[in-house]
């Protein structure tokens, strides 16, 4: 079934943990999917995928181009490729020139996903070197998006959320362990009147 809201997780250095840890707490429900991304370097096959599986029951698939985004999976961006969700709900690859030095980028999940879904998409920022994300950050409140951001005193690596945090555009900033309690609360309830916690 396709997807009508979804959850885009960011993060850079010291990522792998993080997003396990999510993934670990936080199935996504019956219309809710998950896209992932993590900077690794161009030339090396991920691991992300095999990696995830062990620690959730949500199906973990590596995205491909053209492949409908639908409930209760998780999508992993490829290495050296943009992943991106078209205005239909689905992957785009895109190899389009690198931001911030990589590929993929948070900056293109983060646009994209709040242009497809509204304020039916939900903005994670983990921990990571850079400002990855940021950028788009503004737009995608504007398009409605909800951003949580991890605390960068729970973070390995803080420059990733404290450059996210910089643009005022938060909703939530919390530490790891409470992200998963939050993204379920927030994709089985309404969430306005948000607010920064």
């Amino acid at each position: 079934m396709k997807a009508r809201r979804l959850v885009a997780i960011a993060a850079s250095a010291g990522g792998i943990e993080a997003l396990s840890e999510i993934l670990k707490h936080f199935v996504p429900p019956h219309d809710t999917a998950v896209c992932v991304l993590i900077h690794i370097p161009p030339n090396r096959e991920s691991r992300l995928p095999s990696l995830l599986r062990r620690v959730t029951s949500a199906a973990v698939l590596t995205a491909e181009e053209g492949v409908l985004i639908e409930s209760g999976s998780v999508y992993v961006a490829p290495p050296n490729r943009h992943l991106e969700v078209t205005p239909a709900g689905s992957v785009h690859l895109s190899s389009a020139p690198r931001r911030h030095f990589t590929r993929p980028s948070a900056e293109h999940l983060f646009s994209t996903a709040a242009q497809a879904f509204g304020d039916r998409a939900l903005l994670v920022v983990l921990t990571g070197t850079g400002r990855n994300g940021s950028e788009s950050l503004p737009a995608c409140k504007a398009a409605g998006a909800t951003v949580i951001v991890q605390d960068p005193k729970t973070a390995r690596y803080r420059f990733m959320p404290e450059a996210a945090l910089a643009t005022g555009c938060a909703d939530f900033v919390l530490d790891l362990d409470q992200i998963p309690k939050k993204l379920w609360e927030l994709c089985n309830h309404s969430h306005n009147g948000k607010q920064l916690v």
